[in-house]
């Protein structure tokens, strides 16, 4: 699974700028229902680009890039769908496909089929999810928000239709719009040689009551020489991802604030710099990771205030963020860059992708004319000038 870096603020406003639409059309079986696309412009989800049905065989989607195109297909909404003929990834240069292309794909590993599934839960269970396979466990999102369809036997009884595998389908029952809420056993399975498409689930970690949620406000206290601060946790639509990353706010007195939207519970973690090897850590071992922090709502008091002994990425006695572990000099009319851990990729000042290069350690560039560029190592970005 790969893992996507919170841009810098320069990188940012890059995206914003330099980001531009291609299209991507595909010619597939014609009984292909339904197709996704997965790359490295949306972190090689298979479930979040839907492309957009023309007609029987033929789909399109429009997708936002900034670097060489790499990417597969599907015929569902996760790898059990894949291609397999072609079966090496699609891979374009934008200075050769500047706007667009056309693929085809003639096979899949297998194709969705419509299932309904039917859960029994306690009473007290308001809402109620499911996730799976089906969907690469994405967890509590609407789109798997189940119906309630009425009591049953001093239970609530919830159903949906959903795209199934039609080998095995791994799920699991979610009591909430989060991981908070899941069910205590373990996943459970159905199979088309045992076709089992109604459940029981008896408990859940917690279950969700919309009436005593509310907005939790964390407050801070880090190391001298912090300079960001993010947060990891069970939020809604958004558990444990840096897809949708959350950084917390710097106070005048160097603490930091984050309030959450409306919850019940929060588990969470701390973070010096947005990637998961920079976490808080204790005194008793500032090597290990500490165990997430837990917070539950309450109205009498909604702000809690907590104190960050250390992180697990020090130098020299001050918290560092990832710009600090890379360096970029000129040699000639060539960048030389140390400190890469997998990719580095230059743009001009127009946004047009230079070169793109995957490496660990440094990386060395072409010659380059005079000028203002945009290089981003591992997902950071800072402007170097080329005299």
């Amino acid at each position: 699974m790969k893992t996507k870096l919170l841009l810098s603020t320069i990188m940012m406003f890059a995206f914003v700028v330099y980001a531009h639409a291609y299209t991507v059309t595909v010619n597939v079986p014609t009984e292909t229902g339904v197709c996704y696309i997965a790359g490295n412009f949306n972190n090689w989800s298979p479930s979040a680009t839907k492309m957009t049905k023309v007609s029987d065989g033929l789909f399109t989607a429009e997708i936002n890039v900034t670097q060489d195109l790499d990417f597969k297909v599907c015929a569902g909404p996760s790898w059990d769908y894949e291609q397999i003929d072609p079966a090496d990834n699609f891979q374009f240069s934008l200075e050769e496909n500047p706007t667009s292309v056309e693929i085809t794909v003639v096979a899949f590993k297998a194709y969705p089929q419509e299932l309904e599934i039917v859960v029994w839960v306690p009473l007290e269970v308001k809402e109620c999810y499911v996730t799976g396979s089906f969907h690469n466990w994405a967890g509590a999102v609407e789109s798997t928000k189940m119906k309630f369809e009425g009591i049953e036997d001093e239970g609530n009884v919830y159903s949906i239709t959903i795209l199934g595998v039609p080998a095995t389908l791994e799920l699991k029952f979610i009591a909430g719009p989060s991981w908070d809420y899941e069910q205590t056993a373990d996943n459970l399975k159905y199979s088309e040689s045992d076709p089992v498409g109604t459940f029981v689930v008896n408990s859940f970690k917690a279950i969700f009551d919309p009436d005593k949620t509310g907005n939790i406000t964390i407050n801070a206290t880090v190391p001298e020489g912090t300079k960001q601060v993010w947060i990891q946790g069970s939020f809604p639509n958004a558990s444990w991802n840096w897809d949708n990353p959350k950084e917390m706010t710097k106070n005048e007195d160097g603490t930091f604030t984050y309030t959450t939207g409306l919850l019940m519970s929060l588990e969470y973690r701390l973070y010096n710099s947005p990637d998961w090897g920079h976490p808080e850590v204790g005194e008793a071992d500032p090597t290990a990771d500490l165990p997430n922090r837990q917070v539950t709502y309450d109205p009498e008091n909604p702000t809690i205030n907590i104190t960050v002994w250390g992180w697990k990425v020090v130098i020299d006695g001050v918290n560092k963020v990832y710009d600090d572990y890379f360096t970029i000099r000129t040699s000639g009319n060539n960048l030389v860059i140390d400190g890469v851990k997998s990719k580095v990729s230059i743009f001009d000042i127009s946004g047009k992708i230079i070169e793109n290069g995957m490496v660990s350690g440094v990386y060395t560039s072409k010659t380059l004319n005079k000028g203002l560029y945009i290089v981003n190592v591992d997902g950071y970005a800072r402007k170097v000038l080329v005299k």
